[in-house]
């Protein structure tokens, strides 16, 4: 500490120099104002970028590499800009393009395209350690922080200016708090992981906080400001002190899961709705509400004697006899206690049980007047204008420490001007805001102007990206990343205008594959100067929507909650819980969600080339395109080729690799052929290359239940599964349903193999939007045991909470036997019961089993809008049916057993849905069914997998997996 303050005082770094002995903390000085050098070779540059470059090319007597082609360079126009390939007629169209402007065009086009924030936005969210659940051993679900995600890919779309960028995520409430954007923007500061039972508050607390600091500073000053906690930096000019000068900042923010991105109009407006609805319901209300007065206390109390007794002190104090901080560990306890909380109506008793589920259900008489919910977020506010104390753990005399910029370049408190307080708030944060955007902050610029010349190359002008100081690597042209911080701030902070000067330039648009150069092997083997382009392996999201690109599969649709599982939509939407990683992010190097990652690795590893051989994902997608280059042909020829070949790697194969493809395919062909026993390949046609097949195994007299045709469902039938479009009338909540059906399999692992559903799958969000059932069988490891018939239900039970529970029959289904199976479900004010059904239609006479199983469900077990499935779920990929369905019918009413199907086969006109397969492909019937995935042409048979199996060597290839 004594040391650095004689340094600041003799070093003056207030004037922007250093002394001798720190002459090597370039990082530190101020930005100098450097001109493009001048160069031998003025033919070679083409934007003042590239006379940086050649400058020291030349100086080591090496000579850069050629324009790459045409081809090459599209490719990686596209994929920097966007995350995707171009398409094939995209390649053609660019290489025969004549205009000089050609490739500005290009640019702009990329630029224009919405598929930019993707990429770009995914880039931020690596940066800031986005996640979407709270990490630790529940890792629960956090419902909104999408909004944040979504706000940043439209902040790059819109090419936001840098500066505010920074300013609204750190500081959107103090700077701009009447705007939705901005409220949504300080999601920023609620991306910390949380542990949801952590009785020990404060120091929870104290660990986000050093969370939200490290963070910060990796991410806006390109410092790893950690290594000061917990004493003075040992290698970079930072004090202890600086550390928590800097936490100081962040010291007063509390999450408030209150918080909405509206403004003043639409909050004005929905408090107007809202009073007349108080009005209207004020006497329901205060009746529900003294039923379930004493339930919270109790269900309050119990939490909270969980805590240790000085927490449960300060718990018990009013807001005015506590301090800031104490106001803060208020908050974060009740966090705890609404936990429990909201399970209190669940807890009512008998007589007090059923007034109050009928006082919901008048309640519910007035949802008309009821407003729409105002758009919740994850944001943070400020706990009052005035800060807890930061103090410095195991000082001597701990005394507060004020809010300050690193003392190198600033020492002494921060100013925080009377303009960036709110009433509400210290303004703290937009102080930080204001000194980290300022033009001539020298951290902030360089940092950010070196992240995008990284995600360009391949590596910053500073490789180690999140690290500036002395343990980090050197710039190895210091003079450039000056010159483009300035440049980028001159520009109006425009990542656009940063991207047209970078990829303009002759640097961007060299050759990554060229013969190798003697001199420059020798004088720089690790190409630090940049004289050739380098060659990049695709990221995780790259690669999974590049596979999706190529199949035709991709659904471009923005925005949203994330989805799960791995429906066809860019990775960037996935959701993504900390704990269990998606497919990709596992396998290829994918951020963890608990760091800044500033650069991606680029690993080699057995289990990614296992991946993408056997993983279904790939082999799916490989199966889709091959769909497509087949078309109607039975053989093999140059435009199955062509058209394979165009969709993995946007170009037309060679005369070599046509005959090379065709060669394969004819020796591939009556290999597979070879593998199948006539028996087996005769099965495969009928229940794999057809929409429908015989239902086998079925007794004879069941034939008038059975028809004489079912529906393939599954890998590898044509169809995975099928939305029903068909029913006039949705079956409510309360109804029956009736399968018959033949399961081929399990699955290895607990998924369920589902009949039908009216649900997405989310058991884990429980809202309105995620209400609904599915009938399945449960598979190997399912903790109800394997085979058993499940109902499961997610909905509002008899006190209106929401609830998710699955209701197991013990009904064992066996695999390749043909059943009936069916539920009856009743639901009301005190619950209900879920009859289920199951029948061996093999044997002739066999006995209808039965179980019944009571449940709490009141109702309301559908979103509006959620489709009806067979064979899987409504909008997901996860847990499909594997098997053949011959019949298939709802009533919406729960059916007694003598008006079961069994009892009546013939078509019953109560039922809303009685559909039988007997129709060929072009009846009627077809048009209340589309299939999931355009799979109409897919055939499974030789010809087929073998064009299947050339698709899947190609998403394989380096030249798929590569950007050179």
């Amino acid at each position: 500490m004594a040391v650095l303050a004689i340094a600041a005082v003799f070093c003056s770094p207030l004037a922007g120099s250093l002394c001798a002995e720190q002459n090597d903390r370039w990082f530190f000085e101020r930005l100098s104002a450097p001109s493009p050098p001048p160069v031998d070779n003025e033919n070679w540059v083409r934007t003042p970028v590239d006379r940086f470059i050649l400058a020291k090319l030349e100086a080591a007597g090496i000579s850069p590499a050629p324009e790459a082609d045409r081809r090459t360079l599209i490719r990686r126009a596209t994929f920097d800009l966007t995350g995707l390939p171009p398409t094939a007629d995209e390649v053609q169209t660019f290489i025969d393009d004549p205009s000089p402007t050609a490739w500005q065009d290009l640019i702009d086009r990329l630029l224009d395209s919405p598929r930019y924030g993707e990429r770009w936005g995914r880039h931020w969210l690596d940066l800031v350690r986005y996640g979407e659940s709270n990490g630790f051993k529940t890792d629960e679900y956090r419902p909104h922080a999408w909004r944040y995600r979504d706000w940043v890919i439209a902040a790059f779309n819109d090419d936001m200016p840098y500066d505010r960028f920074v300013r609204l995520q750190l500081a959107g409430d103090e700077i701009a708090g009447h705007d939705p954007g901005a409220i949504t923007a300080t999601g920023y500061l609620r991306l910390w992981p949380y542990e949801s039972n952590q009785r020990n508050v404060p120091k929870q607390w104290n660990e986000i906080l050093d969370n939200i600091t490290d963070i910060s500073s990796d991410v806006f000053l390109g410092l790893s400001l950690n290594c000061a906690k917990c004493h003075d930096h040992k290698f970079d000019p930072l004090s202890q002190e600086d550390y928590y000068r800097l936490k100081a900042f962040f010291a007063p923010i509390c999450p408030d899961d209150g918080i909405v991105a509206a403004t003043p109009q639409e909050k004005r407006r929905y408090q107007t709705q809202l009073r007349r609805w108080e009005k209207a319901t004020a006497a329901i209300r205060e009746e529900m509400e003294t039923i379930l007065a004493p339930k919270l206390v109790a269900s309050g109390e119990t939490a909270l004697s969980k805590f240790p007794p000085e927490l449960q002190e300060i718990y018990r104090k009013t807001d005015d006899e506590c301090t800031p901080g104490e106001r803060q560990v208020k908050l974060f306890v009740q966090l705890q206690l609404n936990i429990a909380q909201r399970k209190a109506p669940g807890n009512l008793k008998d007589d007090t049980r059923k007034r109050y589920a009928l006082l919901r259900n008048e309640l519910a008489a007035f949802d008309h007047l009821k407003p729409e919910p105002l758009t919740p977020v994850l944001a943070v506010r400020d706990i009052g204008p005035e800060a807890p104390p930061t103090t410095i753990p195991g000082a001597t005399t701990p005394e507060a420490v004020p809010p300050g910029f690193l003392s190198i370049v600033a020492p002494g408190p921060a100013t925080i001007p009377p303009s960036t307080r709110p009433k509400t708030s210290t303004g703290r944060r937009a102080t930080l805001a204001a000194w980290l955007t300022d033009p001539g902050n020298r951290f902030t610029t360089r940092v950010i102007a070196n992240r995008i010349w990284h995600y360009h190359f391949g590596q910053g002008v500073v490789p180690t990206t999140n690290d500036f100081g002395k343990q980090g690597a050197r710039p190895s042209h210091p003079a450039l990343l000056d010159w483009l911080a300035r440049r980028f701030v001159a520009d109006g902070w425009s990542f656009k205008k940063a991207h047209k000067l970078l990829m303009n330039s002759a640097a961007y648009r060299q050759a990554s594959l060229v013969a190798p150069n003697a001199v420059a092997q020798a004088r720089d083997p690790g190409n630090q100067l940049l004289w050739r382009m380098r060659v990049r392996r695709l990221d995780a999201e790259q690669i999974r929507d590049a596979m999706l690109f190529a199949s035709g599969e991709l659904d471009t649709r923005m925005g949203g909650e994330g989805f799960a599982g791995e429906i066809p939509r860019r990775a960037v939407y996935q959701k993504l819980l900390r704990n269990p990683r998606t497919l990709f992010l596992n396998a290829f190097d994918g951020p963890d969600g608990f760091n800044s990652c500033a650069r991606r690795d680029a690993t080699t590893t057995a289990p990614q080339s296992l991946m993408m051989l056997n993983n279904a994902f790939p082999v799916a997608r490989a199966r889709a395109m091959a769909s497509r280059a087949a078309g109607t042909k039975t053989k093999p020829d140059a435009a199955v080729v062509d058209s394979v070949f165009r969709a993995a790697l946007g170009r037309k194969p060679g005369p070599a690799e046509t005959r090379q493809a065709l060669e394969f395919l004819r020796h591939q062909e009556p290999r597979i052929a070879a593998t199948r026993s006539p028996g087996a390949a005769d099965s495969a046609q009928t229940r794999s290359g057809s929409r429908t097949a015989t239902l086998p195994g079925t007794d004879a007299a069941a034939s008038a239940l059975t028809g004489t045709r079912a529906i393939a469902l599954g890998t590898p039938s044509p169809l995975d599964k099928l939305e029903v479009d068909g029913p006039g009338a949705a079956e409510g909540d309360r109804f029956t349903v009736e399968a018959v059906l033949y399961l081929e399999s399990l699955y290895p692992n607990a998924s369920v193999r589902t009949i039908a559903s009216r649900w997405n799958g989310n058991s884990r969000e429980l809202t309105a939007e995620s209400y609904g059932w599915s009938l399945g069988i449960t598979s190997e490891k399912s903790a109800h045991q394997p085979r058993n018939l499940i109902l499961q239900l997610t909905g509002e039970d008899i006190a209106g909470n929401p609830q998710y529970e699955v209701l197991a029959s013990a009904l064992r289904i066996p695999l390749q036997t043909p059943y009936y199976v069916a539920v009856s479900l009743s639901t009301g004010a005190k619950g209900g019961q879920a009859v289920f059904y199951a029948q061996d239609l093999s044997e002739a006479g066999a006995e209808m089993q039965t179980a019944t199983v009571e449940h709490l469900f009141a109702g309301s077990l559908s979103a509006p809008g959620r489709n009806l499935v067979l064979g899987g779920r409504d909008g997901s990929a996860a847990s499909m049916f594997h098997g053949l369905v011959s019949r298939f019918a709802i009533t919406d009413s729960p059916l007694p057993a003598d008006a079961l199907l069994p009892g009546s086969p013939s078509p019953a006109p109560d039922r809303i849905l009685d559909l039988r397969f007997d129709e060929n492909e072009s009846a009627p019937t077809w048009k209340e069914y589309r299939g999931s995935k355009p799979k109409d042409q897919m055939r499974d048979n030789p010809f087929f997998e073998a064009i299947a199996d050339l698709c899947h060597a190609l998403l394989n290839s380096n030249e798929f997996l590569y950007v050179d």
